[in-house]
């Protein structure tokens, strides 16, 4: 993990919080679903301590913050991810933009203190990471005793990835066994239909479908939730438990 400019959020803005807006021409049902799945997952976020690593635009921060959270702490390689999300964040949801704070660092080296946190999030990273033992072992150091981590990822459907950023994708065992080293318990939760997720991404004579999917999530029936998952799914929400010291 290298400290770089992100292009697309010099060329997009903060364009996560427009894919979990209520605009049918900007929403995308892919984005807010797996945000949904971690905001459903069982920890209590009500006067917690969070922190989000690679938190981008900060758009699944805001949505801790008006869980309730006191304190979301969001990092990222990118300032001008912090800066779009924090101007967007302000402006669009003012009474929880003050309950965010942002850092410039790098996640594999969290400038934190130990058992500071009471939910870690690291959502769409560990695929990205050369050595995950390394970035859990640190993700885990800033949580308190009783608190928990939320790990989202891609579910490997391919021999090697298709997305040229990404190192690693993971099978759910397989990313269930590597977080059972540091946590005794491990949920594992399936999301995002593979053949949903297909038929999302095509264009052409597949849009409306795209659109009814849009439509669906824009009005609480978020298809990537609630739809068979069927053989194979696309995304894995995983949360971690009794930290192992």
């Amino acid at each position: 993990m290298s400290q770089v400019e992100f292009a697309k959020y010099v060329k997009d803005g903060a364009y996560h919080w427009d894919a979990a807006s209520s605009s049918l021409t900007k929403h995308v049902a892919f984005t807010s679903g797996r945000y949904a799945a971690v905001m459903q997952q069982p920890v209590k976020w009500a006067g917690s301590t969070v922190l989000d690593i690679a938190c981008g635009d900060a758009r699944l921060a805001a949505y801790v913050a008006d869980a309730g959270a006191k304190l979301v702490v969001g990092i990222d390689l990118s300032h001008v991810g912090l800066s779009t999300g924090r101007k967007r964040w302000t402006s669009d949801k003012p009474e929880s933009a003050g309950r965010g704070v942002f850092i410039q660092a790098d996640g594999l080296s969290l400038p934190v203190a130990a058992e500071a946190f009471d939910v870690v999030i690291a959502s769409e990273v560990i695929e990205h990471v050369d050595d995950a033992e390394v970035f859990l072992r640190e993700a885990s150091r800033p949580l308190r005793a009783g608190g928990a981590i939320i790990v989202t990822t891609p579910y490997r459907l391919t021999e090697s990835p298709l997305d040229p950023h990404h190192v690693h994708e993971y099978f759910p065992g397989e990313l269930e066994a590597l977080m059972k080293q540091f946590f005794r318990d491990v949920r594992i939760t399936l999301t995002h239909p593979a053949w949903v997720t297909s038929l999302y991404t095509l264009h052409g004579w597949a849009e409306p479908f795209r659109w009814l999917v849009n439509a669906l999530a824009v009005t609480g029936h978020n298809p990537f939730l609630s739809w068979p998952i069927g053989r194979y799914a696309a995304q894995i929400t995983a949360l971690g438990q009794g930290l192992i010291t």
